[in-house]
């Protein structure tokens, strides 16, 4: 006995249904008859415009140096800015004589660069600096001091035509002969003590 066959007179060929070899409806976009018999096509949707919060999240400040403090309120803006004074090569020779009566060279150099750092106004006014007579770079004091940015423009449009120099550069003619003569302060402070007590 034969077995009935079901035949579908109106199967598409190329339907697809499923499978790993489905095939992909890459046609254009389905087009429409307006009313006056003109082909017309759909357009696409406009893309959807972020929310203010979004908008606002993308917003990013410029990224600021480390050193600078914005003017805030009535505060001015500064400038942390590095300091270093160098001994001369006479005061080493004086601090390694009393590091020899027991007083450290480190302490010494440490303390006179506070005495000086406390008392320390930057001005507006440029001073060069020399190298010649100064003591090795591992004896220099170094500290750091927040400065008015104003000042600081103002040391640089004197002494940095190139505008290329530090901060540090342009104040260390001004920090470097304080710190040294807190320095000379205190080794002759330290020479009288040590003479009162033989």
């Amino acid at each position: 006995m034969k077995k009935p066959t079901i035949k579908i007179s109106d199967a598409d060929p190329n339907q697809s249904f499923g499978g790993e070899y489905a095939r992909f409806n890459d046609q254009p976009a389905a087009e429409t008859k307006s009313a006056a018999g003109k082909l017309e096509t759909n357009p696409a949707p406009a893309p959807a415009r972020p929310s203010a919060r979004r908008q606002k999240a993308r917003v990013q400040e410029p990224p600021r140096s480390a050193a600078t403090a914005v003017e805030t309120g009535d505060k001015m803006a500064v400038r942390r800015v590095t300091l270093i004074g160098y001994p001369t090569n006479d005061q080493l020779n004086e601090l390694e004589v009393l590091a020899d009566q027991g007083l450290p060279l480190a302490d010494m150099i440490r303390l006179a660069g506070r005495n000086a750092l406390s008392s320390f106004a930057p001005k507006p006014a440029f001073s060069d600096y020399s190298d010649d007579d100064r003591a090795r770079y591992v004896d220099a004091y170094r500290t750091s001091k927040e400065v008015p940015v104003e000042v600081l423009e103002e040391l640089h449009r004197q002494g940095d035509p190139l505008d290329f120099k530090s901060d540090g550069a342009m104040l260390r003619g001004q920090f470097e002969p304080h710190f040294r003569q807190k320095l000379d302060d205190l080794i002759e402070d330290q020479k009288k003590k040590l003479a009162n007590k033989t």
